[in-house]
């Protein structure tokens, strides 16, 4: 059963954290259809890899992050498609 923002708090964050792209893609999916905009959820994510224990990890996180928000905020991308692209190259870093 996908864990929600609401019944955990850090799923999103922890699923990046620690390297499981299933997790993520899982939590995006359900943060989106319970009506989360895209932004609020690129600002979940964007907050996880402030977290990021490794400096390089972080730097290119916070890059890739800067290059997903771009992207949607100037509808270079479906959001959705958009999110899921970052959270596997950000998983994919460990």
């Amino acid at each position: 059963m996908p864990q929600s923002e609401s019944s955990e708090e850090f799923a999103l964050g922890k699923a990046i954290w620690n390297g499981r792209p299933a997790d993520a893609l899982r939590e995006i999916g359900v943060l989106i259809d319970e009506g989360m905009p895209p932004v609020m959820v690129l600002g979940q994510i964007r907050a996880a890899v402030g977290r990021l224990k490794s400096d390089e990890r972080a730097t290119a996180g916070l890059n890739a992050v800067f290059e997903a928000d771009l992207a949607i905020k100037s509808s270079m991308g479906e959001p959705r498609f958009v999110l899921e692209r970052l959270v596997i190259e950000l998983c994919s870093r460990r």
